[in-house]
């Protein structure tokens, strides 16, 4: 089994050099959501952090709804530099969602 990384810098990386080859691959419910580098073979898994109020509770609820009827649409359009944001748009039906981040990991190979 590959290592892993508990980092957001190569996650970061590949979305500085390439961020057209990230992949979102799967919400892993109730928290993770998985994506992929099909170029560097990099496999990101992003943690969400918990809602804390309920208005917060459906941040996933729009993104699950394209996983659903096309989640080849979905593509990670944003990461802040400190990586706790991760945004993900929707080509489809031109939704963004903003997601806080708790943990990022990497498995390289």
């Amino acid at each position: 089994m590959p290592p892993t990384y508990k980092s957001p810098a190569f996650l970061q990386q590949c979305f500085a050099v390439h961020p057209v080859s990230l992949t979102f691959k799967k919400i892993i419910p109730p928290d993770r959501i998985g994506v992929f580098c099909c170029q560097c073979k990099m496999r990101h898994r992003v943690t969400i952090q918990p809602a804390h109020a309920p208005e917060e509770a459906s941040g996933l609820t729009p993104l699950l709804l394209c996983t659903r009827t096309h989640p080849e649409s979905i593509r990670m359009s944003a990461i802040d530099r400190e990586g706790d944001n991760i945004q993900f748009r929707c080509g489809e039906c031109q939704h963004t969602t903003i997601l806080k981040t708790a943990l990022i990991e990497t498995q390289i190979g």
